[in-house]
């Protein structure tokens, strides 16, 4: 895994859009330009996924959210 800087991010968009519709996939592109830590996993030299991971102290943190390539789901 590897972090995202938000320069970086542009390259998620489109594993957002196969994985959210709706509702979900608005608040998910928000949170990844908001978010502050952002993880990619590549697979192959392809992005097959994405982590979300916010800060709530400072030990303390949550995964706001996890997308993922249909082309990399089982």
């Amino acid at each position: 895994m590897t972090e995202l800087a938000a320069p970086d991010r542009a390259v998620a968009p489109p594993i957002l859009n196969e994985s959210f519709t709706g509702y979900y996939r608005g608040h998910a592109k928000r949170t990844l330009g908001e978010t502050g830590t952002v993880r990619a996993a590549q697979r192959e030299g392809a992005l097959a996924g994405v982590a979300l991971l916010e800060q709530l102290e400072s030990e303390v943190g949550c995964v706001s959210c996890i997308f993922v390539g249909n082309a990399h789901r089982r």
